[in-house]
């Protein structure tokens, strides 16, 4: 059964202006022995068309023997100067 809790983008705020946050897909049958590597990209939507603003990347891990091949990350995101990470979006 797919648990729609451990999919998807799930933020907790952890500090000021400083958020945990959990993401997870499931892909039946992409697994990482079969070469797949999987990345989350992160960006503020006021900055996603500013080109001089990179995404946050972070590694998705397989979930061992998991249902549907679930992948996860834990990112944080924090501010960065110059850019819309510390504001809602």
């Amino acid at each position: 059964m797919i648990d729609l809790m451990k999919v998807g983008a799930h933020p907790k705020q952890v500090a000021e202006n400083q958020w945990d946050v959990h993401f997870g897909i499931y892909l039946p049958e992409i697994r990482p022995a079969e070469g797949y590597q999987l990345k989350v990209r992160i960006i503020h939507e006021q900055d996603q068309f500013v080109r001089e603003i990179e995404p946050q990347e972070h590694n998705l891990t397989w979930v061992t023997n998991s249902l549907y091949d679930r992948w996860e990350a834990k990112a944080t995101v924090s501010p960065i100067a110059g850019t819309h990470y510390r504001a809602a979006g």
